[in-house]
């Protein structure tokens, strides 16, 4: 197991984007908090059995994001959870190894630059808005510690801060959602907004990306993390989930490499943080209320976004396909969305196989 006790703060160096999403669905909808935090332990006790390595749980993020912008009910955000936990069951009759096999390798990296341009832009979304001067300078310093420390093996900085952020938030820290009023009829239009950037995400980054960042970091030891299994674990995850009012979740590239990055390294963390989550919903049940604290998550959202632009380094080497990760990068500081990354990513690629420009990638 190496240094086994990494694996602890390791466990919760994903914090800063689970915690407060759960705090915010529990305080925008109607989803009981119990529920949340039972269907959230679960899963992460599920996830180290399936894959035998750190796999994170993380909310579907464009599901969250939007179920808190537009005031979304809890039935809009079950059923939206059951709509793609049902797409990826059945894309597992159209054999997802061999298909994940054939995208290119650029088109992963800008998915992966994509995403953490994003995380970088929310974190210093914080800074300045809502914390005071001395308070933004202490985050930059924060931010360049993480970076440096990063470089020394022996200590979790990262996870340290994930774990201080939860135990800080518990006991009382700055709030970051406020509670959004939902409407109590079924709206088509948000179950559209729910869903569709989200099947874009899901694919690209939580199967292909996880997929292939998993590899890199754990070598034959991710072996069981598949694109077949990763279809598999979100599909009927989330389905069971939306059955009993829990988590729409996903496995994320991006909670992959904080888990990493924090000292992650056996699957024994699943079991810290999935324990941990479950004793959380028996002590507090439905008056959990978790804030977290915001120097914090501004700190730790731009250092995990900053290591996740990283792993399109590959793609960065080569000139053709760094003309994709860039376009993707860029179109995600533009548009925030992820369904106009893949459609500007996919269009450079096709482009450059027009005017054979392309080369060829593993």
């Amino acid at each position: 197991m190496g240094s086994s006790w990494r694996n602890i703060p390791g466990a919760f160096a994903d914090g800063a984007i689970l915690f407060p999403i759960l705090a915010a669905l529990s305080m925008s909808t109607d989803l009981g908090p119990a529920r949340l935090l039972v269907s959230t332990g679960v899963a992460y006790l599920a996830a180290a059995l399936v894959f035998r390595i750190p796999m994170p749980i993380q909310p579907l993020k464009s599901v969250a994001i939007a179920a808190i912008a537009l005031g979304a009910s809890g039935t809009e955000v079950r059923v939206a959870g059951a709509l793609v936990g049902l797409v990826c069951i059945a894309l597992l009759l159209a054999n997802p190894n061999e298909m994940a096999g054939k995208i290119p390798i650029s088109l992963i990296h800008g998915v992966q630059m994509a995403l953490g341009f994003l995380l970088v832009l929310k974190g210093m979304s914080f800074l300045g808005r809502s914390l005071p001067p001395v308070t933004n300078i202490a985050v930059l310093v924060l931010i360049a510690g993480i970076l440096i420390g990063a470089e020394m093996s022996w200590f979790p900085l990262l996870g340290v801060m994930g774990l201080s952020g939860m135990v800080l938030g518990l006991m009382g820290g700055s709030e970051v959602v406020p509670e959004v009023a939902h409407s109590p009829h079924f709206r088509w239009e948000v179950l559209a907004a729910l869903v569709l950037p989200q099947l874009v995400l899901t694919l690209s980054n939580s199967v292909v990306a996880t997929h292939e960042v998993a590899k890199r970091y754990y070598g034959k030891r991710a072996e069981r993390a598949t694109p077949y299994n990763l279809l598999a674990s979100i599909g009927a995850g989330n389905v069971i989930s939306a059955a009993i009012g829990g988590l729409p979740f996903c496995h994320g590239s991006g909670g992959l490499t904080a888990h990493y990055r924090a000292g992650s390294t056996h699957w024994i963390s699943n079991v810290v943080i999935g324990l941990t989550i479950l004793a959380l919903a028996w002590g507090y049940g439905n008056a959990f209320q978790l804030v977290f604290p915001v120097p914090l998550l501004a700190a730790l959202l731009v250092s995990v976004g900053i290591f996740h632009a990283r792993l399109a380094a590959p793609s960065w080497a080569e000139r053709h396909s760094r003309l994709v990760v860039v376009t993707m990068g860029l179109t995600a500081v533009l548009t925030q969305n992820m369904l106009w990354v893949m459609i500007a990513g996919v269009a450079v690629k096709a482009l450059q196989n027009v005017l054979g420009l392309a080369v060829r990638t593993k």
